[in-house]
């Protein structure tokens, strides 16, 4: 493999989040790449990361740690990938997600939809950024940025060549295969990377409930919404408006109940974007694997991991090499932002640290600290936090976040079950104005 000699030439970021994604993402690259020779990684900077080419681009994976996930987990790896890739000019945010079944869009299992600005909205809505109103009327609040105009030119450059010969994802999922056999084989209980059959593409009635077990085999056929037969089994691409927020959603109630409530016509649910958008110049691109509803399960997870991959590269065939080097996404990063505030520290033995407040809450012990910013912002900012272990880990730590953010500081707190075990840790912390 190839060792490129800096890691400034690496200048489009690919974020994804579970390690499923990770696989689909590197079997798109033309070319692996070993860790750039001048590349060494920051002990904030908990990324794992990739590298390789699709054509003439350098292109740099970053997937978050296992078993974390959502805004703030995106938002943290798309800083920390910027901090550690100044080059990068922005990104593409890909993965699996789950659509929303409506008038506007057939959306089926296995099929990509890319975030498109639309109305007021930049292509990503923020569903549980909202407001109470009087009445009891949940009302959204801001709104996201769109995606770089290069993306967006070689979007509409796709579509229109879409729209006179067929995509290139069936190809590419052929030739991952072919390149992987592997990757055709159930892994791990799941399936693998293949198509599932239409059969295995249930939709039911959102009012009923799901009967029992990982799959439908005993749910009502009666209760199936009746769907036109496709003439091909190929994945069809769709542009729209994707809601992203911190809720895993598995009920059709739910599902109709937020999507009424971000007051636009969504079709796909996910839960990193939002964290990206502002910060990290970005499409989103999802394989849908799942309804967002009681039946939902694990099936077509690597499936629309992968056809949401191959629609990713198949872009970058669109995007000219010289589009890349308009303008840097540790630049826009910037621009958006008052200032980055990235504070590390080696807190040691917490347990003898009086500058962290230890208290009970219920069953688990509570440790607290507040930080300060060095210099107010004009408004209160997203605030990033990551506690990790250097020697021993905390005792079955539970979790890491925030709470009173105001312009002059915030307070970082996680939780474990116990003293014991505790050990050396270190403390980071990222503050993003907006």
């Amino acid at each position: 493999m190839t060792s490129l000699s800096s890691r400034n030439l690496y200048t489009i970021g690919w974020i994804c989040a579970l390690p499923l994604e990770r696989t689909a993402a590197i079997s798109m690259l033309d070319e692996e790449h070993r860790r750039p020779r001048d590349f060494e990684q920051s002990r904030s900077d908990t990324n794992s990361y990739a590298w390789g080419n699709i054509g003439a681009h350098n292109v740099v994976i970053a997937s978050l740690p296992v078993g974390e996930y959502g805004l703030a987990s995106a938002a943290g790896a798309a800083i920390s990938l910027l901090l550690s890739f100044p080059e990068v000019r922005f990104g593409l945010m890909v993965g699996i997600g789950a659509g929303i079944p409506g008038r506007s869009a057939d959306v089926r299992l296995g099929d990509v939809v890319v975030s498109r600005p639309q109305g007021r909205s930049g292509g990503v809505v923020q569903y549980d950024f909202v407001k109470a109103i009087q009445g009891g009327v949940l009302q959204r609040m801001g709104a996201l940025d769109s995606p770089p105009r290069v993306l967006l030119n070689a979007v509409a450059a796709m579509q229109a060549q879409h729209a006179r010969q067929p995509s290139h994802i069936p190809r590419f999922l052929n030739e991952m295969i072919t390149r992987n056999p592997i990757m055709a084989q159930p892994q791990q209980g799941l399936p693998g990377y293949t198509y599932q059959g239409s059969s295995n593409d249930r939709l039911f009635v959102a009012t009923y409930p799901h009967s029992q077990g990982d799959s439908c085999d005993t749910c009502d056929p009666t209760q199936q919404v009746q769907r036109t037969t496709r003439n091909s089994t190929d994945p069809q691409i769709h542009y729209g408006l994707i809601a992203s927020g911190n809720t895993l959603i598995k009920d059709a109630a739910a599902r109709s109940t937020l999507v009424s409530q971000t007051g636009e016509d969504c079709i796909c649910f996910e839960m990193e974007a939002a964290g990206l958008m502002n910060q990290f110049p970005c499409l989103v691109i999802r394989g849908i694997c799942d309804y967002a509803d009681a039946h939902k399960n694990d099936r077509w997870q690597r499936y629309a991991a992968a056809t949401a991959s191959a629609y990713a590269k198949e872009l970058f065939e669109y995007i000219p090499v010289q589009g890349v080097s308009t303008a840097s996404g540790m630049e826009a990063l910037e621009r958006s932002s008052q200032r980055i505030a990235l504070d590390v520290v080696n807190v040691g033995d917490i347990r003898d640290d009086s500058s962290w407040t230890k208290r009970t809450d219920g069953t688990l012990q509570c440790w607290e600290r507040r930080v300060g910013f060095e210099q107010e912002f004009t408004e209160p900012p997203m605030v990033i936090t990551a506690l990790r272990a250097i020697g021993a880990a905390p005792s079955r730590q539970r979790s890491v976040g925030w709470a009173n953010v105001d312009r002059s500081g915030f307070t970082i707190r996680f939780w474990a079950e116990s003293d014991h075990g505790i050990g050396n840790m270190s403390a980071s912390w990222f503050a993003v104005g907006r």
